[in-house]
């Protein structure tokens, strides 16, 4: 099954770190596919070990408000993506 998005700018070829959409310092990517047929579904950038510490670092701060969210919150908000995505 070939799956579309709504809306084709969701589907990102670089990473969230902080909020900021990036590439790799060395410009390269690595290949995204689709594990059922193999077809390649988008390139990404492929971070070195700082670019990897930013992100853990971003997402730990990101954790603790999330984690102070109620579940009714919680889900109103993964129920908006899910609409944006499916």
């Amino acid at each position: 099954m070939n799956r579309q998005l709504k809306d084709d700018s969701l589907l990102k070829s670089k990473c969230l770190i902080n909020g900021e959409w990036v590439d790799a310092p060395n410009g390269e990517t690595i290949d995204v596919t689709n594990p059922f047929n193999g077809d390649l579904v988008n390139r990404v950038p492929l971070l070195g070990a700082k670019e990897v510490e930013r992100a853990i670092e971003s997402a730990h701060h990101a954790f603790q408000s999330w984690s102070k969210t109620n579940a009714t919150e919680r889900s109103k908000l993964l129920r908006r993506w899910l609409e944006l995505v499916d």
